[in-house]
């Protein structure tokens, strides 16, 4: 078994548009047959990538994000694709709405990129890690321009674990 990984945020500042990496990728997929494409949320990919994997592969939308970030761009995945599959609490309700083939997944930490350092000073006493910008996410901004929140953003991985460990109330 072979197992591939396409970084599609390193991809879009590679081809610099959307559309040229959404086709990258529909290219690489057609090129590669596999048996299955696992997309995590790909928030701004357009749905065209998951309809043309679903024509050669067996396709899982995997998404891990708040309710309030489900728009008509990732319902038109889970729309096209053949799972889909959230460990976000409500999220199954949803799912099931636009594809009979939904599950939901405890979400857990795991020794690999969400698990609890213990020797970790708590440096803030609330953070928020994530978006503000766009229409569905003008509330965050608001909140955080009035808190003494801190914001993080485009923090991936270890890094966004240990920031997390860092805050009181994440």
């Amino acid at each position: 078994v072979s197992v591939g990984a396409y970084d599609y945020r390193q991809k879009l500042n590679k081809f610099h548009t959307m559309a040229a990496r959404d086709q990258d990728l529909i290219s690489l997929i057609n090129d590669i047959r596999p048996k299955l494409t696992i997309f995590s949320k790909c928030n701004k990919m357009h749905e065209r990538v998951v309809k043309e994997a679903a024509k050669v592969s067996h396709t899982c939308l995997w998404y891990m994000d708040a309710l309030n970030n489900i728009d008509q761009e990732l319902i038109s995945k889970i729309k096209n694709c053949n799972t889909f599959i959230s460990g976000v609490p409500g999220s199954l309700s949803v799912g099931s709405k636009y594809n009979n083939n939904s599950f939901f997944v405890e979400q857990c930490p795991d020794d690999i990129y969400n698990y609890k350092i213990v020797d970790s000073p708590k440096r803030y006493d609330a953070m928020f890690i994530g978006n503000i910008f766009g229409e569905i996410h003008k509330e965050r901004a608001f909140f955080l321009k009035n808190s003494k929140i801190h914001h993080f953003r485009n923090t991936y991985g270890h890094a966004h674990n240990e920031l997390v460990n860092q805050a009181k109330i994440n």
